[in-house]
This record gives structure tokens, C-alpha cells and sequence, in this order.
């Protein structure tokens, strides 16, 4: 059953129990009216019979039922006959004998009479008619359910109106978000007439745009990882080809020019130091190469020892002053948090080499409850506008909602840049950490 039909059922549901109600006390109420009313008829007739019964004129209003509640007839002798006139004048009246029935008073009033002798010797039997105040309470009756039947009517009417034009907008709920689900971000919802469909059409429309930001972002971000990536490739072929296998043919030239040249003892040692010198220099090769690939400082050092060789390193390498705090109370982290932490701190530093022009950059970690925020300022000249919408940034933004917290960033032109990543802490087992 549809929410329409559920709401008219409803609805006439309590109309309905409404005016069963109403009709319940309307009758109780007539059947009290309509005792009153005959009972003021009667006790007015049996008073004024006393003066109307000697003069057949003014006898002959009340024979012929001009009272109204009463009904006067004259016999020579009461029978039974009369009482079942009486009785089949009643149920040949307009009202209906089965709506009688609920008007306990009518039955009783009709059983009531009183005999009377008129001067003469006729005999006068006065009798209750409830029946005129019966009709009346059957037209009252019948205008109360003609008028609970129209309002029931133009109810569900008005709700039935009302219920598909407020549905139309869900229909195209659902058509936007079956597009979301079958991923077209690019649909949108037109403005609605009522301000809270509005509303939610709105948050809608925020939705599928935030959806289609991110996967437009999510697009950006795995082209460039591809093309960082076949950038990594040539790099570690260009380093294996052209540096590391350099040192591997000189070596083999030098073992060859050693086994041939036993006799010279000169030439045989130098060719020895050479071969150490060019070995020296491809571990040194191998051991940039794998740092690149890794940073294998963390495997021998705790994140803080590492973040201190990192700067001091750092900033002889580029004569930038690099200050360090760290909590002397630090909690070891998982070797993923590690990771990225160490990975956002290097990539900062690289930023600051190559666009900030700074002579100071400071590195802060810091420990506020259950949380972990790494932060790195510089005093250079702001970010570029090139690098907002770079991999940098975006690749940092990653590394924290991959570690469960969030990036954050502030641009200050001539001012510097300070970046920020907040992430949850795993593990609270605090270690010595130098400053």
C-alpha cells in the first residue's frame, strides 16, 4: 500500500471514529431534548383542556394535531383498534423505524397515555408524539453525515493533491542518485518551490560535486603516480645502467688487467686500490638508491633520532637552519605511521629547498591526547601558485587520511608556509627522544 492510500485510510479512519462519536452523543442528547419537549407539550395540553373542553371550537385545534407533541383523540369507548393506528401512524413516518430504534425515549413517550372524559360523555385519550422531535433529530443526523462525508471526501482529496506533488521531487531523488550510483557525478538537482526539499536538493548537489572533486582528484592523483612511477623506472635503470654498471664492467676490466699483469707487483696493487675505490663508490650508489626507494634510517632509528639525522643532514646539504622539537616523552609508532610521518617530513624539506627561499625552517612534534601532529614553517617567500594543485600537497593529504587524521596547510606570502599533519595515535609507549 502506497504512502497515499496508507494517509486516506488513516484519515477517514478518524473521521469516521469522529462522527460515530458525534452521533452517539447527539442522539443521547436528543433522546433527553426530546422527553423535555414532550413532556412540556403534555402538562401544557392537560392544563389547558380544562378550558377548551366545554366549547367544541375551541375543542377542535387539538382534535384535529395542530399541538405539536401531543395527539388527542376522541372514542365513544377505547379499544385496542386505535392503539394500533396509532402504532402503524408511527412506523409509516418519515423517519425510519431502524434509526427509532437508537432513541430509547421515542418507545417509551409512545406508550404514555391518559384517558379523559370531555362533558358530554366522549372519551378523550391523550397521547405523547415524539415523532416531530424524532424527524427533527434525523435531519440533523442525516446533515452531520452528509457534511462528515464531504469533509472526508475534499480530505483525502487535498491529500492525495498534496502527497504526489510533495513525492514528484523524490522520484527525482532517486533518479539522481541511481546517476551517483552508476557514476555520473555529473548529475545535479533542479530548485524546489518548498525551502526544505530545496534544502536537501541542495546538499544533494554539494554531494555529487564533492564526489565528482574527488574523483577528479583520485584521476590526477593516479596519472601522476603513473607517471611518477615510470620516472622512478628510468631512474633506477638510468642508475643501475649508467652508474652501478659502470663500476661492475671497470671492475671486470681491472680483475682482467690484474690476471694478466701477475709479474707487475706496482700495477697489480693499484689496480687493487682502484677496484676497492670503485667498490666503495657503488655501495655508496646502492646505499642512495635504496634510501631513496626506503628509508632504511628508520629500521636502525627511532622516528625521532631519524627526524634529528634528517635535519642535521638537511641543512648541511643546503645551509638552511633546521630546528628540531621533539616531546622528550615520545610514544613509538607503527612502522606505517613511521613511514609516512618520516616521508611528509622529507617532502616538506624538499618543497622549502626548491621553491621557498628561506633561511629558517622549523620542525615541530607534538603530542596533544590521543593524537600526533607533525608541523613544518619556513620563513621563505609562500608557496607557489603552480604547487596548489600539484602532487605535493595532494600527496600529503593522502598520507594522512591514510593514516586515519588530516593535512592542513597556510600560505603567508614574504611570509612563509607552514604544513601540518594530524593523525591518531596507535600505540602510547613513550621513549627517550633528543631534542
Amino acid at each position: 500500500m502506497t504512502a497515499v492510500w496508507r494517509l486516506n485510510l488513516l484519515v477517514s479512519i478518524i473521521f469516521i471514529s469522529v462522527l460515530l462519536v458525534s452521533l452517539a452523543l447527539q442522539i443521547q442528547q436528543a433522546s433527553k431534548d426530546i422527553q423535555r419537549e414532550v413532556a412540556a407539550s403534555v402538562s401544557f395540553t392537560l392544563r389547558m383542556l380544562p378550558v377548551v373542553e366545554h366549547d367544541e371550537y375551541l375543542l377542535e385545534p387539538f382534535l384535529n394535531g395542530e399541538t405539536r407533541h401531543v395527539r388527542l383523540t376522541v372514542n365513544q369507548a377505547w379499544s385496542p383498534t386505535h392503539l394500533s393506528q396509532s402504532v402503524k401512524h408511527v412506523e409509516e413516518g418519515h423517519v425510519p423505524s431502524w434509526f427509532l430504534r437508537f432513541i430509547p425515549a421515542v418507545a417509551e413517550l409512545q406508550e404514555q397515555f391518559q384517558l379523559r372524559f370531555l362533558p358530554d360523555g366522549r372519551e378523550l385519550r391523550i397521547e405523547a408524539n415524539p415523532l416531530d422531535e424524532a424527524e427533527e433529530v434525523w435531519e440533523t443526523t442525516q446533515q452531520i453525515v452528509l457534511f462528515f462525508m464531504l469533509a472526508i471526501l475534499l480530505s483525502n482529496v487535498a491529500i492525495w493533491w498534496g502527497v504526489t506533488q510533495g513525492l514528484k521531487p523524490i522520484a527525482h531523488f532517486l533518479q539522481g542518485l541511481k546517476a551517483i550510483e552508476q557514476g555520473r557525478l555529473d548529475a545535479r538537482l533542479e530548485t524546489y518551490h518548498l525551502p526544505e526539499l530545496n534544502q536537501v536538493g541542495a546538499h544533494f548537489n554539494k554531494m555529487a560535486e564533492a564526489l565528482e572533486s574527488t574523483q577528479q582528484s583520485n584521476s590526477f592523483l593516479t596519472r601522476e603516480l603513473m607517471t611518477l612511477q615510470e620516472k622512478e623506472r628510468a631512474t633506477l635503470a638510468r642508475e643501475l645502467h649508467d652508474d652501478l654498471g659502470q663500476y661492475a664492467t671497470g671492475i671486470k676490466a681491472q680483475a682482467y688487467l690484474i690476471s694478466q699483469t701477475e709479474q707487475n707487483v706496482d700495477l697489480v696493487k693499484a689496480t687493487a686500490n682502484q677496484i676497492m675505490a670503485n667498490c666503495s663508490a657503488m655501495h655508496e650508489s646502492f646505499r642512495r638508491l635504496v634510501q631513496d626507494l626506503h628509508p632504511v634510517i628508520l629500521d636502525q632509528l627511532a622516528l625521532p633520532d631519524a627526524v634529528n639525522t634528517l635535519a642535521e643532514t638537511w641543512q648541511q646539504q643546503h645551509g638552511i637552519h633546521c630546528y628540531v622539537s621533539i616531546p622528550n616523552e615520545f610514544p613509538v609508532l607503527s612502522d606505517e605511521q613511521n613511514s609516512h610521518l618520516f616521508r611528509f617530513m622529507q617532502e616538506a624539506l624538499n618543497n622549502v629547498a626548491r621553491h621557498a627561499d628561506a633561511t629558517q625552517v622549523d620542525i615541530r612534534l607534538c603530542i596533544a591526547g590521543d593524537e600526533i601532529t607533525v608541523w613544518v614553517g619556513d620563513n621563505g617567500k609562500g608557496l607557489p601558485p603552480i604547487l596548489k594543485k600539484g602532487l605535493g600537497l595532494r600527496s600529503m593529504k593522502e598520507r594522512a587520511a591514510a593514516l586515519g587524521g588530516f593535512f592542513e596547510y597556510a600560505n603567508r606570502p614574504s611570509q612563509g608556509v607552514w604544513l601540518a599533519v594530524t593523525v591518531p595515535l596507535l600505540e602510547a609507549h613513550p621513549v627517550g627522544a633528543s631534542k
